[in-house]
């Protein structure tokens, strides 16, 4: 389709095909900052496992304590572990945080100690969900 300007106008559908390109854009992704309040190891590791996926997952940034608009995932206490003779297993208790106001404290849950990236994709899924709904 090849289109003219008739009398120094471009046909509309330029122009609302060039607004429509303009205003695409991704979302920004959410500044995240993960806080623990145990020390043991494996609190550790599941702080550690949580702060990879951010580093992984676009939706997700690094946020610095700076940044007003971070959001504080926080591991409560430290995890309680439990055995089953074969696998380890742990518990976490989490909240998020923004502007320091808890926007959800229930997040809680259970995963297999060698799977916690898999455990951690999880845990930023149920944040990002409720994330959307705050």
């Amino acid at each position: 389709m090849q289109m003219r300007v008739r009398d120094g106008v471009l046909p509309i559908v330029v122009f609302t095909l060039a607004a429509c390109v303009t205003n695409i854009s991704a979302a920004a992704p959410i500044p995240i900052e993960v806080w623990r309040v145990g020390d043991d190891g494996l609190t550790v590791r599941l702080a550690d496992a949580l702060q990879n996926e951010v580093e992984r997952n676009k939706q997700f940034v690094r946020a610095t304590a700076l940044d007003p608009q971070r959001i504080v995932i926080k591991i409560n206490r430290n995890v309680a572990w439990a055995s089953d003779g074969d696998r380890d297993s742990l518990q976490y208790d989490i909240s998020v945080l923004k502007n320091d106001i808890v926007i959800a404290d229930d997040i809680r849950g259970e995963c297999l100690v060698d799977r916690l990236a898999s455990c951690s994709k999880v845990v930023m899924r149920v944040v990002g969900e409720r994330i959307a709904t705050k």
